[in-house]
């Protein structure tokens, strides 16, 4: 009776393990020594060689001495730990086909330069078919920089860890989208002129690069009004650039670490949400007052479609957005502005979440049939949120206000839209302001296209 007793426990104990929320990593023949081992592997000194003007490596001295500026703090301390070897000299034809490129990680080039030179093109087509990383600054497209750079596409991989989806997504970039008709048109619109355009732009062959792609908008604001980005603000944001792939392969290496300690970890998925594309890296975008750094917004973006729905003539999607925001040098963020846009006349919005909020412990998402997502979070600083979404003109829209928004904290507006056709679309645009006293502020904004062609993609 006894054994029988112990056996039908046993039984219980595996069947209750293999149905609950929780999944189980059996391979334990990995110690955690092996584990760090392998992390080690991933990680590499990052070796940069900017190339400017004659006053480049004068601008990248004062970056490395500067002991005012607050947003320099973690570069600067990469380039102490020797995880970051920064270089800047003037890019001119003679030292650019002279200079032997191959030992350097991550080269940047003034996008100028790069369009005048047939055979410097030449040359950063090879650093990319070689695996390392080309920053092009200036202002340009995803689209020209596979044109200069002589590529026929860019794309990196991401997943979604809460989507019962494990597979891997393919992002592209600079890809010609499907027109799907007229686009709407209304007075409210948060469209400004060249929002293609990005300030940096930095692209590697390297599937095991930590951050494959890095994308920078940059807005310098004035007593005078907004001023043209000059080269110490590029070089600030490609250092960003290489500090953010160091920090990324980071957490690569604590992910490694835990995966080894425990063997549960808690599965969470949305029943019938497949992730159809993801941002694979992180869109920066940063607000400076003349040459000070006073604020960034970071934003990534999951675009889901729901599979369970049987309509014909619609597919549904959502976009979960996520946001974050940093201030610098005494500046405080005091106001977020987000604008989740369905532009085509033959899409029509659902829902969108959150609501209006007061400020609270937590904030509660909510979006509906069919996708079914409830998800509450909170941030420290108990912003006022308003929900401003429109069903007429068929976007969802919010503002978030406070004296001093945390940094670091993170605001998650959802939209979920009916597509007709084959090609699900949507705009992200965001805005936010800085403010430190009233000679020190500034603001920023920053466009992002959502795409998905599903015409050739298997369901």
């Amino acid at each position: 009776m006894k054994k029988i007793f112990i056996l039908v426990s046993i039984v219980a104990i595996t069947i209750g393990i293999f149905i609950s929320p929780y999944s189980i990593d059996f391979d334990l023949s990995k110690s955690k020594a092996n584990a760090i081992s392998e992390v080690k592997e991933l990680k590499s000194e990052k070796k940069l060689m900017f190339y400017g003007s004659d006053l480049s490596a004068e601008k990248l001295n004062d970056i490395k001495k500067n002991e005012k500026d607050d947003s320099l703090v973690q570069v600067k301390q990469k380039i102490k730990d020797n995880e970051i070897k920064a270089t800047a000299k003037k890019g001119s034809k003679e030292v650019i086909t002279s200079e032997n490129l191959q030992e350097y990680t991550d080269v940047a080039f003034d996008v100028k330069l790069v369009r005048k030179d047939l055979e410097l093109q030449k040359h950063l087509h090879n650093l990319l078919q070689n695996g390392k990383k080309v920053y092009l600054y200036g202002g340009l497209t995803f689209e020209e920089y596979k044109q200069l750079l002589n590529i026929e596409e860019m794309t990196a991989e991401a997943s979604d860890p809460t989507s019962k989806s494990k597979k891997m997504i393919i992002a592209e970039f600079g890809s010609d989208k499907k027109e799907k008709g007229s686009k709407k048109e209304h007075k409210n619109s948060s469209i400004e002129e060249d929002e293609e355009i990005r300030e940096v732009i930095g692209y590697t062959l390297d599937p095991n690069d930590a951050n494959k792609v890095f994308v920078s908008d940059i807005t310098v604001n004035t007593k005078l009004g907004k001023a043209t980005p000059s080269e110490e603000h590029f070089l600030h944001e490609v250092l960003d650039g290489v500090y953010i792939t160091t920090k990324k392969e980071k957490e690569q290496s604590e992910s490694k670490e835990t995966k080894v300690s425990g063997i549960f970890s808690k599965n969470s998925a949305y029943a019938g949400n497949i992730t159809r594309k993801s941002s694979p890296y992180t869109y920066s975008s940063s607000a400076y007052s003349g040459s000070m750094l006073v604020g960034r917004v970071y934003t990534d973006w999951y675009l889901l479609q729901n599979t369970d729905e049987s309509e014909y003539a619609w597919d549904y999607f959502v976009v979960k957005d996520r946001k974050q925001t940093y201030s610098y040098n005494g500046a405080r963020t005091t106001y977020l502005y987000v604008d989740h846009d369905i532009p085509c006349d033959c899409d029509e919005i659902e829902d969108w979440s959150p609501w209006d909020d007061s400020g609270g412990a937590s904030y509660g998402i909510s979006i509906g049939w069919p996708w079914n997502i409830s998800v509450s979070y909170g941030m420290a600083s108990n912003p006022k949120i308003d929900q401003q979404g429109s069903t007429a003109y068929d976007y969802g829209r919010w503002v978030v206000t406070d004296a001093d928004i945390g940094d670091g904290e993170i605001f998650y507006p959802h939209t979920g839209w009916k597509s007709s056709g084959t090609m699900a679309t949507m705009d992200i645009r965001h805005k936010a302001t800085f403010y430190a006293n009233e000679y020190v502020g500034g603001g920023l904004n920053q466009h992002i296209d959502v795409s998905y062609d599903y015409a050739t993609r298997n369901q």
